[in-house]
């Protein structure tokens, strides 16, 4: 057709197709036969579109109609929408609720789809992950070395005395050793016992986990005779990695005080030291060189009780 020349349709012959041209093809609506108009370059000088002007109606009712809009695009740049293959239903997941793969994004919940599924937050290199001003709650009681805690936790656990004990001696321990012989001393009368790991029928407290203990005793041994030589009080422990330390070794008839029937030495001092999960600790005494004759008092001359007591001050 040339340049310029105007044909009604029913005029039109159909042309033929040239290999570098377009064809618009129009259907002539009287004879019904399929007239082809050649155009140069139809595709190449209208592949963009104004987005102002290109809109994609409802076929039911084509007053819904949707928009593309570009204008919040940096000038100079093309932004490419890459369709993922499956189905999208945009109308509710990007305002409403999100799921991708295992993950679940529901108003202002982040949870994962597949059951007891975790949750990673992790950061790019060393970035963190920052609440802001606000509050994290609801997380349960740690058990790992590197889980979270409630401030509620932290005050009722950190600091906390989870086994303690203290306890004194009811009558004297008579003629309990001289000779050599070694006593179990039993401080019987309970006066604390968080917790419950001290027995007062045998003398022995349990450790109830590994920890750091601090122990800490006071008692008189009375009828000290110049003939009895090196005392020796020991802390026992029994288990695998259990084993004895001496608390005092001397020799008690030089240096009892006295002179007298009742010339006495005493017994204090304390000791900090790692304990291990089920070791049973008491305390025994061993004095040499005499008579069997030397008593443990209950309550000495200025009516302070003998007195045996523990802590467990670092649990681990």
């Amino acid at each position: 057709m040339a340049d310029n020349e105007d044909k009604s349709i029913d005029e039109l012959d159909e042309l033929f197709t040239a290999a570098s041209t377009d064809v618009l093809a129009i259907v002539d609506g009287i004879s019904g036969e399929t007239k082809k108009i050649e155009v140069d370059n139809l595709v190449a000088a209208h592949n963009e579109v104004s987005d102002n002007s290109f809109k994609i109606f409802n076929e039911a009712d084509n007053t819904k109609k949707i928009q593309f809009d570009a204008q919040q695009i940096n000038t100079g740049t093309t932004r490419v929408i890459t369709a993922p293959d499956r189905d999208l239903n945009l109308t509710i997941p990007i305002f409403d609720r999100v799921d991708t793969d295992n993950i679940r994004m529901d108003g202002n919940t982040v949870s994962t789809t597949d059951t007891d599924g975790d949750l990673i937050l992790s950061p790019d290199g060393t970035g963190k992950i920052s609440a802001g001003t606000s509050i994290i709650s609801n997380v349960v009681d740690p058990v790992d070395d590197q889980d979270a805690a409630t401030r509620k936790f932290v005050l009722d656990n950190v600091g906390a005395i989870t086994s303690y004990f203290e306890a004194s001696i009811s009558t004297n321990l008579v003629d309990v050793t001289g000779n050599g012989d070694d006593v179990n001393i039993v401080f019987d009368t309970v006066t604390d016992n968080v917790g419950g790991d001290y027995d007062n029928t045998t003398g022995k407290y349990t450790a109830p986990s590994d920890g750091y203990m601090f122990f800490s005793w006071s008692f008189r041994v009375i009828d000290v005779l110049n003939a009895h030589d090196i005392g020796s009080l020991i802390l026992t422990s029994t288990g695998a990695v259990g084993r004895t330390r001496f608390l005092n070794q001397s020799n008690v008839g030089a240096q009892r005080s006295g002179p007298g029937p009742l010339d006495f030495y005493v017994y204090a001092g304390s000791i900090f030291l790692k304990v291990f999960n089920g070791a049973e600790l008491n305390l025994r005494l061993a004095i040499g060189g005499g008579t069997k004759v030397i008593d443990i008092e209950a309550v000495d001359i200025v009516q302070i009780p003998a007195f045996f007591s523990g802590v467990m001050l670092i649990p681990l």
